[in-house]
This record gives C-alpha cells, structure tokens and sequence, in this order.
C-alpha cells in the first residue's frame, strides 16, 4: 500500500479520535452576533445592539442602560440577564395599579417561558426555593426599588442515572409581579457530555480500589464495596466552564472494613481507570483525599 494512503488513512484515524474523546476542541464557537441577536430578541431588544457585545473571560456579554446580557463563548448557552436602572425608574411599582402576574403558577409559567425562549432546556427544571418578595425585602433584587416580585431557583432534575453528579444546570429567574417582566435571569452553562462507552467493567474498578485503599494500609473485601457511574463536570482549570471542559464518566466508589472501622472512597475515570481522589478515614477522622 502507497505511503501517502497509509499516512492519509492515518490522519483519518487521528481525526477520528479527537472528534470522539474531544468534541468541543473542534467546535467552532457560535457566532458572536447571530447568537446574541437571539438572546435581544427574546428580551424584546433591538438585535442591532449584539456589535456591541465583547468576549471576556470565556463569556459574550452586552452592556447598554437598558440591559446586560451574556453567553458562554464555546457553547452559546445562556449565562445571564438583569434589566438596567432605567426600567425602574421608568415605570415605578404602583400597588393600586393591575398586576399582570398574581400566582406562583402564573409567575412558574412565565419563568419557564422565558428560559425556554433564551434556549434553556426546561423538561427537568424544578424550582427548589420559589417565594413570593415584596417592599424592603425586594431590595436585594431590584436595586433599591421597592417592588412586588417572585424569585425562583431552579435545578435540572435528569431521570438518567448518568447525570447524578454536578452536572445539572442551575439558575435563578426573577419576575415582576406588576408588569410580568422577567428582570433577572442567570443559568450556569453545562459542556455537552462526552462519549460513555466504552467504561471499565465493574470488577475491574473495585481491584483498582482495593489495591489503592491497600497503600493506606486498609483492606478492604470486593463484596463489601458498592459503586456507580456518572457523568462529571471536568473544568481542566481555573473552575470556569472553557472550550476544554467536558462531562466525563466516573465511577463513584464507597467501601467499608468488616469491623465497620475504617471506610473508603474513591473517585476512578470510568474509561481509564485513574484514581481522581481516593482516602480512607476512621469514624470521626477526617482524611483529605488523594487527588482532591
């Protein structure tokens, strides 16, 4: 076979590797003023004001006196929205005037709406604190201006078992009561997952542990060790989403002596089997994990 087709065949395979194990190294960001032209118009803003927008720190972001908008830069995903100081001076809270939002329902619906609107996935999103703030309580939110308000943060509740770990969006949703405008608006970015198969056999994870917790000089049997597996949110560096971070599975790994003394942990890359973290402790002692 000709050199130059073992080299090209070669280059496919490289190729291949790379688009499987990391996909977001060969993504091409969005594009910078389609993406936040999206996000003006869901807020009812002129799409014309996404040349202003600038990328700093892994993230587009648009400041006018109206409002601030931002994205992450490599997934496009929606990052935050507040109104500016403009909107309450403008229109100021009047108790005796209609409200156009009077129940947690109607508030819940308008927040889901607008998430769905900016492109957050909201088919397991559950609002785990949703209150209803008003006056002097709502300055923390409202900046100073006294307002009748509903605030809701929310999480993503995945029925896959896969997603167990830190890899649920989160996010808060602020309404006005009297206008039905959403005024705040923020949700963490999430990297897509990266490949699941193939992962270690089960038996395979539980004798790399065993001969990890071994060099704390604790012995632990297989039958006594309990495992899963899980996607996890791996941020290469300095704890911020980037172009490089990716959800990859782990096995989550719990074991305990006979004499119930001593009991283990450890966290194994599913697909390597690297120990990530891994310690043993006594019942009251705390012992920092390896790796951690």
């Amino acid at each position: 076979m000709p050199l130059a087709v073992l080299a090209g065949s070669s280059l496919v395979l490289v190729i291949r590797h790379y688009v499987r194990e990391y996909p977001l190294l060969l993504n091409i960001p969005p594009n910078r003023g389609s993406r936040m032209r999206e996000l003006l118009l869901a807020n009812s803003m002129s799409p014309s004001l996404a040349q202003q927008s600038v990328e700093r720190n892994h993230f587009v972001r648009l400041d006018t006196p109206e409002a601030t908008i931002s994205y992450h830069a490599f997934t496009g995903q929606f990052e935050s929205f507040s109104l500016g100081q403009s909107f309450y001076q403008d229109q100021p809270y009047r108790q005796d005037q209609p409200h156009a939002i009077r129940s947690d329902s109607e508030a819940k619906q308008v927040m889901l709406d607008y998430l769905k609107s900016v492109g957050v996935p909201t088919q397991h999103v559950f609002f785990w604190r949703f209150n209803l703030v008003e006056s002097r309580d709502s300055y923390h939110y409202t900046n100073n201006y006294p307002r009748r308000v509903f605030s809701g943060n929310f999480t993503e509740l995945n029925p896959d078992p896969r997603f167990r770990l830190n890899t649920a969006r989160m996010g808060h949703v602020l309404v006005d009561a009297q206008t039905g405008k959403v005024l705040q608006a923020r949700a963490t970015p999430m990297p897509p997952p990266g490949p699941w198969d193939p992962i270690l056999p089960e038996d395979k994870v539980k004798e790399i542990c065993i001969n990890l917790w071994r060099s704390e000089r604790v012995t632990i049997q297989k039958e006594r060790i309990k495992l899963y597996a899980s996607y996890k949110l791996d941020l290469k560096s300095d704890d911020r989403v980037s172009r490089f971070s990716r959800l990859t599975p782990v096995f989550i790994v719990h074991g305990t002596s006979y004499e119930q003394e001593m009991w283990c942990s450890a966290r194994i890359d599913a697909r390597t089997g690297q120990a990530q973290t891994y310690s043993c402790s006594r019942t009251n002692q705390i012992h920092v994990p390896h790796g951690a």
